[in-house]
């Protein structure tokens, strides 16, 4: 569910797992290879990218080499048996647990799906990964103190951020995300959708996009944009309420972000 569902890391943390995919608007600064996965996949056109200059489907793969396939060679024949289209290589005798995955990933699959960015994507990604350790400490600073300040306000019925102390994942949060959760914040305004489509209306620096983890703040309600068709009872079954509002912070200053949020929040009666 939109409103209340924990990130994939909260409900994929297993040591069974050879694979998981981690949400990249959520998982903020986790590191997966320091917990339980051998290995994750996550999308990198939002937080790596920074902004949306150009359409980009761009994933990353974090292996982290740890992962015995021989010891489960049934369950994955394409890394235990041979190769017949790469000269009859078996991967994983070849080049080892700390290869094998992402040999075959670069070999075999890249040749044969043609997963390959153009150079002028992969030059924006690039320019997003070396500033990525920066950007993402002030994502997560932006977040939390949008929190703090809508879980206080009086006109906020409830805010869904792990990093508030009541929050039902907040105990999961400080173990696996130490450094900061992520700048995506969710709240739900006393009024239903009247409130928050005023609230939305008046926002200045925020921007009305479907879009997240963008260098600039974005902020949707899903009842006046994407689930507009649906009726009140509809997006309160699917756990989506109709004042719900789901800001995703960027890298403006806090002091700015939380003086156009109380100055659109003031605008709703």
């Amino acid at each position: 569910k939109m409103a209340r569902s924990p990130s994939a890391l909260m409900t994929m943390s297993t040591s069974r797992l050879a694979f998981s995919t981690i949400s990249s608007m959520r998982a903020g600064w986790m590191r997966p290879s320091r917990i339980s996965f051998s290995r994750a996949s996550r999308a990198i056109s939002r937080r790596t990218g920074s902004k949306q200059e150009t359409v980009m489907a761009s994933g990353a793969i974090v292996d982290s080499g740890r992962f015995d396939w021989m010891a489960h060679a049934e369950k994955f024949p394409g890394l235990c048996t041979p190769d017949e289209s790469y000269h009859g290589i078996t991967y994983a005798e070849k080049f080892g647990n700390a290869g094998a995955f992402i040999t075959k990933c670069t070999a075999q699959l890249m040749r044969d799906f043609g997963a390959i960015q153009s150079p002028q994507n992969a030059f924006y990604l690039n320019l997003g990964l070396e500033s990525l350790h920066v950007r993402m400490a002030r994502h997560c600073e932006n977040g939390q103190a949008a929190a703090e300040f809508l879980a206080a306000h009086p006109k906020v019925a409830h805010v869904n951020y792990c990093g508030l102390p009541g929050d039902p994942y907040h105990a999961l949060a400080e173990k696996y995300l130490p450094n900061g959760s992520c700048g995506v914040v969710s709240f739900e305004l006393k009024g239903g959708r009247e409130a928050a489509g005023v609230f939305m209306r008046d926002l200045k620096l925020a921007a009305i996009e479907t879009h997240v983890a963008d260098a600039r703040t974005c902020c949707l309600n899903p009842a006046s944009s994407t689930h507009r068709q649906m009726t009140d009872e509809q997006l309160a079954e699917a756990g989506i309420p109709a004042g719900l509002v789901r800001m995703s912070c960027g890298l403006e200053s806090k002091e700015d972000l939380i003086d156009d949020i109380a100055q659109a929040l003031a605008q709703v009666n």
